[in-house]
């Protein structure tokens, strides 16, 4: 098999080949592809993962288990900080627009805390303001972000800032 490779890789490929690690290029693209499609694999597990919990939030709100967004992302504050003083939330009139589900709080309430664990208390507070600064997008531009009807008809998706 011929296969021409641009000369970084070609390089790369001679220095492996040189070192023992594979016999030939056909060794090192088999190695190749096997790692790619393993990647795929994973990729497609995390996916579904992912749709099933999309569809579990979706039910949740239907059945109307919705919470005020400002307020649990408040009392994760507050509980981090153990300060009954604690400033309301950057954004006081979003709870009027943004919901979500308990499960999502959990998540965002377990990543702060792992955050504060591992790191500090400002970089808690960091993850939650940006939470609270994507959920204010999201309230002012609904339809912000990328078109994800694969994980639910209609849904879209928008990284925190």
């Amino acid at each position: 098999m011929t296969t021409p490779l641009p000369p970084d890789l070609q390089q790369f490929a001679d220095r492996q080949i040189a070192s023992g690690k594979y016999a030939s290029l056909e060794e090192i693209l088999l190695a190749g592809l096997q790692a790619l499609a393993e990647r795929e694999q994973i990729y497609q597990g995390r996916f579904e993962e992912l749709r099933r919990e999309v569809w579990l939030g979706v039910e949740a709100a239907e059945r109307g288990e919705l919470l005020d967004a400002a307020t649990e992302i408040e009392a994760i504050r507050q509980r981090l900080s153990n300060s009954p003083t604690i400033t309301r939330s950057l954004f006081p009139n979003m709870s009027r627009a943004c919901r979500i589900i308990r499960l999502a709080s959990r998540d965002i309430e377990a990543i702060a805390d792992y955050l504060a664990a591992q790191s500090s208390l400002t970089s808690a507070e960091r993850f939650l303001s940006g939470i609270d600064s994507t959920l204010q997008r999201i309230a002012q531009f609904p339809q912000i972000g990328r078109k994800r009807d694969e994980l639910y008809p209609g849904s879209r998706s928008l990284p925190y800032a």
